[in-house]
């Protein structure tokens, strides 16, 4: 691990009732929701990390640590961010950077 920080977890949050899981890996954490739904509801509730028992409180300070964040639906990875991603024009226009979307994971969370 390159980053200054190693997250080990192995949490279950509750997003309108649907379950989401928090797992870390060293230096990545994986978000894994049920729904684009429950995804949205969290990206819209979620103003800065500092509602989140986490030792950063924003995501460039994320990335900086060395920490890399893949969101999934479905088991499907549709989002990446951290340390050498670029969000990419497809995310500033949906308002998704500092994220970077993955149509293909998109189009796979749908399926």
């Amino acid at each position: 691990m390159d980053g200054l920080l190693s997250v080990e977890a192995d949490l279950t949050a509750t997003v309108d009732g649907q379950a989401v899981s928090i797992d870390g890996y060293g230096d990545r954490v994986v978000v894994s929701f049920p729904t684009f739904a429950a995804a949205r509801t969290a990206r819209d509730g979620l103003t800065t990390l500092e509602s989140l028992p986490l030792p950063f409180d924003s995501l460039d300070a994320a990335a900086e640590a060395g920490v890399e964040v893949d969101v999934r639906v479905r088991g499907a990875s549709v989002a990446r961010l951290g340390p050498g991603v670029d969000a990419g024009p497809l995310s500033r226009l949906v308002g998704a950077a500092p994220a970077r979307v993955s149509v293909v994971g998109v189009l796979r969370a749908l399926r």
